[in-house]
């Protein structure tokens, strides 16, 4: 399960994945203003403030963080893996977002692809394997309509739509409105199983 997602393009394959270095200003200056763009920011749920205030809520939250790289050394995305409290099953991927220069199904549909390797290849910080990996998407946003077909196409499979679930800024209004937030999962022996035959996945 080492390998990672890649597309044969070269622009757009991606390295494997590196864990971002909370004390390195580059990477959480090119974290932060992903995350902050206006492309992305309204799938992020309580944005930070500058990159101080990112590595605050990153250490905050104990999540595993990523930067993903072409091959050419360019950062075109990041994303975190948020793991369940001690006797809960669901662990997320989190604050998924791709660099507005190469955002493109190929490059979302790799992100999302090697985070979810990650998750199913590494442990938890108290050594627990992964048996199920969730994602949540906000509806009703910029773009939100890419992510569940790229996710289905991954193998994930929709499991609800929570009405009234998260607080976003509305960029066109000026202020905070509550959208509905859909839910989707795939399991570890599904994931493997697709991985070593991908025309499973067709």
């Amino acid at each position: 399960m080492g390998k990672e997602i890649v597309d044969s393009s070269e622009g757009y394959t991606l390295a494997p994945l590196r864990e971002l270095d909370l004390e390195n200003e580059s990477d959480l200056t090119a974290y932060f203003q992903m995350l902050t763009h206006p492309s992305n920011v309204e799938h992020v749920v309580s944005p930070p403030e500058d990159p101080a205030d990112l590595k605050r809520k990153l250490l905050r939250d104990r999540t595993f963080n990523y930067i993903a790289e072409n091959m050419v050394g360019e950062i075109v995305g990041a994303g975190g893996i948020k793991d369940a409290p001690q006797g809960e099953h669901d662990h997320f991927l989190v604050n998924v977002v791709v660099n507005p220069d190469y955002k493109d199904t190929d490059t979302e549909k790799n992100l999302f692809g090697a985070l979810t390797d990650k998750a199913f290849a590494t442990s938890a910080r108290d050594e627990r394997e992964r048996f199920k990996l969730d994602v949540l998407i906000t509806r009703d946003v910029q773009d939100w309509h890419r992510a569940p077909p790229i996710l289905e196409e991954l193998g994930y499979t929709p499991i609800g739509i929570y009405l009234k679930e998260v607080d976003v800024l509305d960029q066109r209004l000026g202020r905070i409105v509550v959208k509905p937030r859909e839910r989707w999962e795939i399991q570890r022996d599904k994931w493997i199983s697709l991985r070593e035959n991908p025309s499973a996945q067709k």
